[in-house]
């Protein structure tokens, strides 16, 4: 019996070690299942985390882009402006020389004219001179002409005589 005991002993201890064995390795899937959930919680937390930082640095690099692409249209109109200032300023350039050219051409012009004139009014003058001289010849100094004229007196009479006088009318004088 004492064999039996010890068999009896030694098997109750074996099912309780075995029973004992079960529940921990019963706890093992379990005790496994909530690593893995806290793991996985973790891993989430992380992921959570991540996603917001690169949130908040996608919502920065969209402000900058933003920015950015404000800017651009800035200058953009800005170009465009002054692109525009440019062509206007082109435009008054060829106006202002196709003037100074026609200002040129009428300058030109004019002293040609003034110069024909200046010839014209010298050869005039002359002309007048020309008629001035010939006009107080003819209207001065022509019509001076003796009115009355004593002969001369005859040789046989004395040589003493006075010579006879002249008087002459001038219509100017």
């Amino acid at each position: 019996m004492r064999a039996t005991r010890a068999t009896t002993v030694a098997l109750v201890v074996a099912a309780f070690l075995g029973g004992l064995a079960q529940p921990v390795s019963a706890d093992d899937p379990i005790s496994e299942a909530l690593k893995r959930k806290e793991e996985l919680a973790r891993a989430v937390q992380i992921s959570r985390a991540n996603a917001e930082r690169y949130q908040a640095a996608a919502n920065q690099f969209q402000a900058v882009v933003s920015q950015t692409n404000a800017r651009i249209a800035t200058l953009a109109d800005k170009q465009a402006s002054a692109q525009s200032e440019a062509d206007q300023l082109f435009y008054q350039i060829q106006i202002a020389e196709e003037q100074l050219a026609l200002v040129t051409f009428q300058l030109d012009e004019t002293k040609a004219l003034t110069d024909s004139l200046k010839a014209e009014a010298a050869e005039e003058t002359k002309q007048l001179a020309a008629q001035d001289t010939t006009w107080m010849y003819r209207n001065h100094w022509a019509p001076i002409r003796p009115t009355h004229v004593r002969p001369p007196p005859m040789a046989s009479a004395g040589a003493g005589q006075a010579r006879p006088r002249q008087t002459t009318k001038c219509r100017g004088c």
